[in-house]
């Protein structure tokens, strides 16, 4: 963002009474994608109090918060949203408590009508395609929208075919296709907390895990943290956090029976060196342990076998023009 920019938006939040600090945090469950320039404020202006169409795809927290907001400020605007999820989440991170047992999934779902401002309209389908020369959006079933302005809060989709044996799960996009998901998952030992439905898998092999355990049976509890960008990177550490203190609510001997391994793609547990370091200590003090530099690549659900792509880094040949050592990268699956 250039410094001009930032000027805008702190300008727009000052009116609001908000800090940016205070913007970020309101706004960090969503992926909502704001353009603030001084073009699209005169043109708000000028279309005030006519019959401005606003699309927004998207209706999770983030696309209905905005509607709602839109609807409050403006006269005569017509707003709509299309959405291909007839219930919506309420609280991701509650999916790590459902896989610990805490939550049920009925704590962090709600119906997205319940929440829909009685102005705006609801189209249950899902965008296809973008038109923005002809301000046109392509949906499956409803055909095609215009609008004046367009606001996109799609959120991330999970792209569990990046994993090899997950290729099933490629196009899973809807809360609605939650059978695709239990199929796959179910009775194969490995599961997913950013999904609500693979949460609740997450907690019934969470629950075997300690029946075994409790009976004796050494196993391997294998946690991961991919080399792609994610809703949040300390929901694998967390989940093995949750499962070392339900394993120990047993016994000792049960979380003794427990080999619990934890596996990034990077080369640290946390970028600022103060919570890595306390991340370390409490991993010791647990009997966690953590292996760098590991992607998850493929997925055995028969065999329960997983495969990662193990990369380091080695000092290679001296460069002179750079005065330094080059880096190679060393990859072995």
């Amino acid at each position: 963002m250039n410094d001009k920019l930032e000027k805008i938006l702190d300008e727009n939040l000052k009116k609001e009474g908000l800090s940016r600090r205070e913007a970020i945090k309101l706004l960090g469950a969503s992926s909502t994608l704001f353009m603030i320039n001084e073009e699209a404020q005169a043109s708000a202006k000028k279309l005030d109090g006519k019959n401005v169409k606003i699309l927004i795809v998207g209706g999770g927290l983030a696309g209905i918060s905005t509607a709602a907001r839109l609807n409050n400020g403006l006269d005569n605007a017509k707003i709509t949203i299309i959405e291909p999820n007839l219930k919506s989440v309420s609280y991701q991170p509650g999916n790590t408590f459902i896989g610990a047992g805490l939550y049920k999934k009925e704590d962090v779902l709600f119906n997205t009508k319940d929440f829909l401002p009685k102005e705006v309209e609801f189209i249950n389908d899902k965008a296809v395609a973008f038109e923005p020369d002809n301000n046109i959006v392509e949906t499956i079933n409803s055909g095609k929208f215009t609008y004046d302005y367009l606001i996109i809060a799609t959120g991330v989709v999970l792209d569990f075919a990046k994993i090899k044996g997950l290729e099933e799960l490629a196009n899973y996009y809807t809360i609605q296709d939650s059978q695709s998901i239990i199929k796959l998952f179910k009775n194969s030992g490995a599961s997913t907390v950013y999904n609500v439905q693979a949460a609740e898998i997450t907690w019934e092999n969470m629950q075997k895990c300690i029946e075994n355990a409790s009976k004796g049976i050494k196993q391997n509890a294998v946690f991961t943290h991919p080399d792609t960008a994610i809703k949040c990177g300390g929901a694998p550490k967390k989940m093995m956090y949750l499962m070392n203190a339900r394993l120990n609510e047993v016994s000792k001997e049960a979380r003794a029976n427990v080999n619990m391994t934890f596996y990034p793609n990077g080369n640290k547990m946390f970028s600022v060196k103060e919570y890595e370091d306390a991340i370390i200590e409490q991993y010791k003090q647990r009997n966690m342990y953590w292996k760098y530099g590991h992607n998850l690549i493929e997925i055995d659900l028969k065999n329960k076998v997983a495969t990662f792509n193990h990369h380091w880094q080695e000092k290679g040949a001296w460069d002179k023009d750079l005065e330094e050592y080059d880096v190679i990268k060393k990859v072995k699956m």
